[in-house]
């Protein structure tokens, strides 16, 4: 079998697999099965500058993704950006938080803004609370507040439609307090059971199980843990997945709405070890995901969804003190129509046929084979489709294979199913 794959111009937006063979077939339907998200690294001409610790939400009423600050070994930072899927801007508002890193960030669907709360500034710790209307920040005054902190997690629970706060590290240590902001003050909830104090931890709402997920953190042991909460408005429960991502701080995590599942990438493992791992939540259970390509091993790094593309995108971080400024995006599978065509239908006995599989639309990688009645066919498994560069749709894959068929081939369907690409 061979295996080829290319780039291809953008307006491409299926992907094609010929497979000419005269080898036994088990009857119909003959199908195409593609498999396999991954992640592709952008090259926008223009990138913010290499940080950790920043803070980012997607902003859906200018469908752009907003980073604002972060750390660069030397200063705290204070700068805004924007991701419209191609390209970072970098933004000149009138107004500006001061200079943090470790603060956290969430979109406020119910107002149509961004919310920054917290985080480390040149004074210490931060209790201050801010809102992005799209071209400016303003401070926000509300009459109560939870305590000063970074390294807290957040986000929004569109269910409840109200921002969500927990933990983070303040004055006295770790914390383990739930907060919920609904666009004017700070309310602190008293759920019943909560999870451990904790910091650095990551979450991200699960649209399709209408919950906010936790992940991991540092306790207050400074070890690192690998638990998995979910929020429900009014409670916290633990899940007990029969597979869990191992113990980190410092992960990143993202719905992708276009899969339905929440994407957890790195973070810092035991011994402080950077790691590289992705693996996706779908309600029950975290199951790791396997890719051609990936970020580095890396921790703070930030990341959110981005719902014009449909893709997760991912900004920056750190590995063993160097600071990066790389930026990658996450296409996990969805469903996609596979049509298949042959050159000979039916054909007889050892006759060999073109089989033509058109996937719509196309996969950005993984790998992608024919099936016969759910059975791969001998040597035709796990056809390479490599992303080209800046996330454009692969070109055509072929594969190759001669054998000699046992009866005649018999009718070919198009079959939908569940596909790699977006």
């Amino acid at each position: 079998m061979t295996r080829r794959s290319r780039g291809c111009r953008r307006a491409l937006t299926t992907a094609v697999v010929m497979l000419t063979m005269s080898l036994p077939l088990l009857g119909p339907p003959l199908s195409v099965s593609a498999a396999g998200a991954t992640w592709t690294q952008q090259t926008p001409a223009t990138s913010p500058p290499a940080r950790y610790s920043a803070s980012m939400a997607y902003d859906s009423a200018s469908s752009s993704v907003v980073l604002f600050g972060g750390f660069n070994s030397v200063n705290r930072l204070a700068d805004t950006w924007t991701w419209d899927g191609t390209t970072w801007t970098q933004q000149t508002p009138a107004t500006s938080p001061p200079a943090r890193y470790s603060a956290s960030m969430a979109y406020d669907s119910a107002n149509g803004t961004v919310v920054l709360f917290g985080g480390t500034g040149v004074g210490g710790f931060l209790g201050d609370t801010w809102t992005w209307s799209g071209t400016t920040w303003t401070q926000q005054t509300p009459a109560t507040s939870p305590p000063v902190r970074y390294l807290a997690s957040m986000d929004y629970d569109s269910a409840r439609g109200s921002v969500v706060l927990f933990g983070g590290y303040g004055s006295g240590g770790a914390l383990n307090d739930t907060w919920t902001w609904s666009g004017t003050t700070w309310t602190q909830q008293t759920p019943a059971t909560s999870p451990s104090a904790r910091y650095s931890a990551t979450m991200a709402y699960d649209s399709a199980s209408s919950s906010v997920v936790l992940f991991g953190g540092l306790g207050s042991s400074n070890t690192p843990i690998g638990d998995t909460w979910t929020w429900d408005g009014t409670a916290w429960t633990q899940q007990t997945p029969a597979t869990n991502p191992p113990a980190r701080s410092f992960a990143t995590m993202a719905y992708h709405s276009a899969s339905g599942s929440v994407v957890l990438f790195g973070g810092l493992g035991s011994s402080n070890t950077p790691i590289g791992d992705t693996w996706t939540w779908d309600g029950t259970t975290w199951t790791q995901q396997s890719t051609i390509l990936r970020p580095s091993a890396r921790y703070a790094a930030t990341m959110a969804y981005h719902s014009a593309s449909g893709r997760v995108v991912l900004f920056g971080g750190s590995f063993s003190g160097s600071n990066l400024g790389d930026t990658w995006t996450w296409n996990a599978p969805s469903t996609t129509t596979t049509a298949i065509n042959s050159s000979s239908n039916p054909s007889s006995v050892g006759q060999s046929v073109k089989y033509t599989a058109t996937v719509s639309p196309a996969p950005d990688g993984g790998t992608m084979a024919f099936t016969d009645n759910g059975t791969t066919l001998t040597g035709c498994g796990a056809v390479t489709v490599t992303p080209a560069p800046g996330g454009r749709p692969a070109r055509p894959a072929t594969a190759v294979r001669a054998a000699t068929a046992s009866r005649p081939a018999t009718a070919v369907t198009p079959t939908t199913q569940p596909q790699a690409g977006r």
